[in-house]
């Protein structure tokens, strides 16, 4: 990988991380019902889950969901309806005092972050096309290696 490509990658990475998402929502959320302590086991399943699909997306995942457009799709509406009802149930979800209640009440243990990722589709279309634009080339394992890394 070039160190163009590296920086880029890098910078896109950066940016996915810190732009607004189900996992950012959910460890404010965590955060300012439970404290600093609470969200540690959230962020931790989140980088774990994630690199998951990474090497999911690595080892073909992202092939065939380019091949098949309507899989994209599927995907993409999907995400649109998740997204959604999140924020539906968010804003639901508030008691007197500040306090969140509903699926946001209790924070996110490492097993459960870790496996919302599967659910999550800023981190499928982040996977899907970080994957398709950085392991193919020459040397795909050592790409997709750098990618996860």
């Amino acid at each position: 990988m070039s160190l163009d490509q590296l920086t880029a990658l890098l910078l896109l990475a950066g940016i996915a991380s810190f732009t607004p998402g189900p996992n950012n929502t959910i460890a404010t959320l965590t955060g300012a019902n439970h404290g600093l302590r609470a969200v540690v086991p959230h962020m931790f399943g989140v980088l774990c889950g994630f690199c998951s699909m990474l090497v999911a997306g690595s080892a073909g995942i992202a092939a065939v969901v380019l091949t098949l457009p309507v899989l994209a799709t599927v995907l993409k509406w999907g995400g649109v309806t998740y997204l959604l009802w999140l924020a539906v149930q968010l804003a639901r979800s508030t008691l007197p005092g500040g306090r969140v209640a509903g699926p946001f009440a209790l924070p996110l243990s490492f097993r459960e972050s870790a496996l919302f990722q599967y659910l999550n589709p800023k981190a499928w279309t982040f996977a899907l096309a970080a994957t398709s634009a950085y392991v193919t080339g020459e040397q795909p394992v050592l790409r997709a290696a750098i990618l996860v890394a």
